[in-house]
């Protein structure tokens, strides 16, 4: 059992400012908690090993399974620090030519960011339920064959999303008169699974050399809670359940084969054996070889519009990323090395995030 207790951060004088709607109703005010922590994250942990002497002990069954907690995503743990460093977006135009530095008059007055940064004070800690199990089974002396499963479940992952959104029926936004733009959100709300089925294959010779092969088929699944620079832009930040697919990790098939080759120069072995000069210069050598092969990554294809072309409502987001309906290109566009989603028969259907794939990597 191991148990963890993340506390938050501060600023040593005091100077930052939380903004969280939730807990506050906008600003929480300067000295405020970031966010309160969590006093219940026990990380229970269990495993076994059997080897039955019904197989006269080549075959050995292991299995475990843990819980692991960690705390928010610490990049974004300083946005209250962020929220009291007033900023201004200048615009050059034809009529309008500005230049660095601002001109004094530019410059907010009111000390605090005219577009906040938010983090929910009150959220969960992330944490991953692990489980795996694998059967070992030794092929003579030197030979040992492993089979494994592993599961990883991810829970309230890190999250970003978006309040204070122009409300499409009124096309205004709910906080506008105070904040004139969409507000940036933190929170742990995520979740990920991943499935992996491994085998391994190692044989040790007597003449120095080593050989080793490593397979891996996997599946990974997420909401595109991957963290905040790196997540993917949500459809639908209203149902970003909506957003459930292939992760941006989601590797099918991994694998690499290895030989290894312990050079024979030190005492115990065939050549310069009789020096601790030549053990310290040349013993303990060896020469690795390893192949490594990798299938392509997931590729999201979108298509970015402005809410002035949108027909009949305006985006939430002032823009909108909407994924190409399938069949996405026309003859003779499908560019080398990506593949394409098989047709179903007759039906226009709407492709879900990373519908396509890179090309695989041999190296």
């Amino acid at each position: 059992m191991r148990y963890n207790y993340f506390a938050p951060l501060h600023e040593q004088h005091n100077s930052a400012n939380p903004f969280d709607l939730a807990s506050c109703g906008g600003y929480c005010g300067m000295g405020t908690t970031f966010y309160f922590p969590n006093t219940k994250d026990f990380d229970p942990r269990v495993s076994f090993a059997y080897s039955p002497d019904l197989f006269h002990g080549n075959t050995v069954f292991r299995a475990g399974f843990g819980i692991y907690h960690g705390e928010i995503q610490l990049g974004d743990e300083d946005s209250p620090v962020v929220n009291t460093e007033p900023s201004t977006l200048l615009t050059s135009s034809a009529s309008n030519v500005y230049s660095y530095p601002n001109a004094l008059a530019l410059i907010p007055t009111t000390g605090l960011a005219q577009t906040p940064r938010s983090l929910l004070r009150n959220h969960p800690d992330s944490y991953t339920e692990q489980w795996t199990g694998s059967i070992q089974q030794s092929l003579g002396q030197q030979t040992v064959l492993t089979f494994t499963y592993l599961g990883i479940k991810g829970n309230h992952l890190f999250r970003r999303t978006y309040t204070n959104l122009i409300d499409p029926t009124s096309g205004l936004r709910p906080l506008g008169s105070f904040f004139p733009s969409q507000i940036d959100t933190k929170a742990n709300e995520g979740m990920s699974i991943f499935h992996a089925f491994q085998a391994n294959l190692t044989h040790r010779f007597h003449n120095g050399f080593f050989v080793a092969g490593n397979y891996m088929f996997s599946h990974a699944l997420d909401d595109g809670s991957v963290g905040a620079g790196e997540a993917d832009a949500a459809e639908n930040i209203a149902c970003f359940r909506c957003a459930y697919a292939r992760s941006d990790f989601d590797v099918r098939h991994t694998g690499n084969a290895s030989v290894v080759y312990d050079l024979p120069f030190r005492r115990g072995r065939r050549f310069l054996n009789q020096s601790k000069l030549t053990d310290a210069l040349v013993g303990g050598w060896s020469v690795d070889s390893l192949l490594y092969f990798r299938g392509g990554l997931p590729l999201n294809v979108t298509v970015s519009r402005s809410s002035t072309t949108l027909p009949t409502v305006v985006s939430p987001l002032g823009s909108i990323e909407q994924r190409l309906r399938y069949p996405p290109l026309g003859p003779g566009e499908m560019r080398a090395g990506i593949s394409q989603p098989a047709r179903t028969s007759g039906k226009t259907t709407q492709l879900s995030r990373n519908s396509f794939r890179s090309r695989n990597v041999t190296r």
